[in-house]
């Protein structure tokens, strides 16, 4: 497990030891992935964050800085965005995290990869030099916040045709086709 002097940048994943090179690359990807996603969320101003990858030598550290020229304003607010998210999955409130359904696709994808580890150091993530482990328990986490927010009402099948009447409102309708009215 890596400490806070080696951890290369502010926004760091240690794999640690026990990954395959599949799971290697698939547990980058969806870092990755991570990134992109808490990035766009805090897209303001159309001030577009590129980041750099950094690795540390000899090691499964896998860091990403943003490039030089992005305010730091803006990367203060990433920042704060990461620690956010971190505080709410923490403490089990996934949809009050407030990010996109990849970015917990993504945070899913990394806690079930958690589930290999037998050292118990799992996968962690740095955020500003300080340590939040993916664990296991994630993945089970957003499978049973999922149906607490999700309600289905039916489906209706049918050509949907829309009209724009004199008034400028927009009328929509259904029409069955195996069963039209007579």
């Amino acid at each position: 497990m890596a400490t806070p002097d080696k951890i290369p940048t502010d926004l760091t994943i240690d794999l640690g030891d026990n990954l395959s090179p599949k799971d290697f690359i698939s547990a980058v990807q969806n870092f990755i992935g991570y990134v992109d996603e808490i990035t766009e969320s805090e897209k303001s101003n159309n001030v577009e964050v590129n980041w750099t990858i950094r690795v540390r030598e000899g090691s499964a550290l896998i860091g990403v800085e943003p490039d030089i020229g992005t305010p730091s304003s803006h990367e203060s607010a990433i920042y704060e965005k990461f620690h956010n998210v971190t505080s709410a999955i923490t403490n089990g409130n996934i949809y009050e995290a407030e990010i996109s359904e990849k970015a917990i696709g993504h945070l899913k994808s990394l806690s079930k990869l958690s589930i290999k580890y037998s050292d118990g150091n799992g996968i962690n993530l740095w955020i500003e030099k300080k340590r939040f482990k993916i664990k296991e328990e994630i993945s089970s986490n957003i499978i049973d916040d999922k149906p607490k927010k999700y309600h289905d009402y039916g489906t209706i099948e049918g050509r949907l045709e829309s009209i724009k009447d004199s008034t400028g409102k927009l009328k929509i309708s259904i029409k069955d086709v195996l069963y039209p009215k007579p």
